[in-house]
């Protein structure tokens, strides 16, 4: 991640921390972390597919490794 996606993420973090504590009025630091956690999952989810489907395809052929970016994309919203 370079300096400028880094700031670009805790930008649209603390953004999200704001609308949402703005929104409901409950300025917990669970709600502030659930909020952040939102904006951030997506962003950790695709470097350990991107990473996975690299390890994958050095081992497996390139269609698992599709399948194996694909289901750490999907993970978790079916929770």
């Amino acid at each position: 991640m370079t300096e400028q996606e880094r700031e670009e993420l805790i930008e649209k973090m603390a953004n999200a921390i704001f609308a949402s504590t703005h929104s409901n009025g409950r300025y917990t630091l669970a709600n502030m972390a659930r909020a952040a956690l939102a904006v951030a999952e997506p962003v950790i989810r695709e470097w350990c597919a991107e990473d996975a489907a690299a390890i994958a395809k050095e081992h497996l052929t390139d269609a698992v490794a599709r399948i194996v970016a694909a289901a750490i994309r999907e993970g978790g919203k079916d929770e």
